[in-house]
């Protein structure tokens, strides 16, 4: 049964529910397509800390889907980074996760439109996001929400020297929605 979601903007107090939901993203989402070593090195604590200076510095825009007065899901967004597109004309979703125990049941959606929304009233003509290439879940929900792969793809080193090969998608927006 789908119960409606509070998504609001968050907050400093959101912190470490934030760090909490990032980390089980993640784990679940993740697992098998990059080093476990990775994964099982992530800290809710050291997450906490990265978010707690975020909304300090007040440096990204992020909603928080709450159910029952718990956060089970997240999205950032704001001005692409992509050199190739106009920032002007095109909003990014910088992250996208929800807690694994709501997936399948609506929420991803409500928090899509709910991002996409802001992003068509702020008025972008496009929205993009970066999503894992191997992460065939994530990139049905995209296609579901109505992202389309455009080709384009990059590769990102960590530090310990670990490389992600994501691809982009995008979708044009209208303000109001149609």
């Amino acid at each position: 049964m789908f119960k409606p979601p509070v998504i609001r903007p968050a907050e400093l107090a959101d912190a470490s529910s934030l760090a909490e939901v990032h980390v089980a993203s993640w784990q679940v989402a993740y697992r098998g397509l990059i080093p476990d070593h990775v994964l099982d090195n992530l800290s809710v604590g050291h997450r906490t800390d990265r978010w707690r200076q975020r909304l300090l510095q007040n440096d990204l825009d992020t909603l928080v889907l709450e159910l029952e007065g718990r956060t089970r899901g997240f999205a950032t967004y704001g001005h692409t980074r992509d050199p190739d597109l106009v920032a002007a004309r095109a909003g990014e979703i910088y992250a996208f996760y929800l807690d694994p125990l709501v997936w399948g049941r609506g929420y991803g959606v409500a928090l899509g439109e709910e991002t996409l929304e802001i992003l068509g009233q702020r008025g972008f003509a496009t929205a993009v996001l970066w999503v894992l290439q191997s992460n065939q879940r994530a990139r049905r929900f995209y296609e579901k929400i109505g992202f389309l792969c455009d080709g384009v793809s990059k590769i990102d080193i960590e530090p310990d020297g670990t490389k992600f090969e994501q691809v982009r998608y995008w979708q044009p927006l209208t303000y109001p929605p149609t």
